[in-house]
């Protein structure tokens, strides 16, 4: 049966920290995860978690649409702090990263992002945290943020600059709705990198709904991915068509665990 996480600031915004995790578990997800830390109380979080007997699998950085990787470090460096005492608090190491906007992805602009990120993978390794990679399509319009000039847009520029920094501490989130946009061929991506990719986002492919809307087979790449021998989670990363609908959302849980 594969794990599911849910990420509670998508799928459940407006409600309470306490309200998500609560529904989460009921709805019957194995782990939360969200993607901004920026006004949580991440003790209180984390004692929730513990409560409701669910674990807290990721967290974004603390003002993650503010603090991008590929920035200069000292801009980023305090957020970053934060980030780490927060996933502390939350009993989870793995940091959901979003990189800088930049259309300029030449070998000069790599070579620059390269340099802004070690010391960002440094602090990483020093306080055994994962910092997490996301390709993000700048196709399909993000209705919460304009990421049309994303920096990190495929997975091919993901694997390669990973290959530079050359860090166990360094994966990537792999994310079946901007894959899919960006580049297909999802099966062989993944059975050519897996040992690089720690975790994965699902959504309906287009519509970034419920994923069983959309043009993937979600049963099937579950099955699939499990079958290589993945032991980590998948996370629910969409906007439901009616956040209300515990009953949608608790058959969207079993669509991805009975896969």
């Amino acid at each position: 049966m594969a794990k599911v996480s849910m990420r509670v600031d998508y799928t459940l915004d407006g409600l309470s920290l306490e309200e998500q995790i609560q529904i989460a578990k009921n709805v019957g997800a194995d782990a939360v995860e969200t993607g901004e830390l920026k006004g949580y109380d991440c003790k209180k979080a984390g004692a929730a978690a513990v409560k409701h007997g669910i674990e807290f699998v990721a967290c974004g950085f603390y003002d993650i649409w503010n603090a991008r990787v590929g920035a200069p470090f000292e801009e980023i460096k305090d957020n970053l702090i934060k980030t780490i005492e927060c996933a502390k608090a939350l009993g989870t190491n793995k940091l959901l990263s979003l990189t800088i906007d930049s259309v300029d992805r030449g070998s000069k602009a790599q070579v620059k992002f390269i340099e802004n990120m070690k010391p960002v993978v440094e602090l990483c390794e020093k306080n055994k945290m994962i910092l997490v990679l996301e390709p993000h399509s700048t196709i399909h319009v993000n209705p919460l943020v304009d990421m049309s000039k994303y920096f990190l847009n495929t997975s091919k520029l993901a694997y390669h600059l990973m290959d530079q920094l050359d860090s166990p501490n360094v994966k990537m989130l792999f994310d079946f709705y901007h894959i899919q946009t960006m580049e297909g061929d999802i099966m062989m991506n993944v059975k050519q990198h897996l040992d690089r990719i720690i975790h994965f986002h699902i959504a309906g492919v287009p519509g970034r709904d419920e994923p069983m809307n959309g043009e993937l087979h979600y049963p099937n790449l579950v099955r699939f991915i499990n079958g290589l021998g993945y032991e980590n989670y998948f996370g629910l990363e969409y906007f439901p068509a009616d956040r209300s609908d515990l009953e949608t959302l608790a058959k969207t849980v079993k669509y991805i665990k009975n896969a």
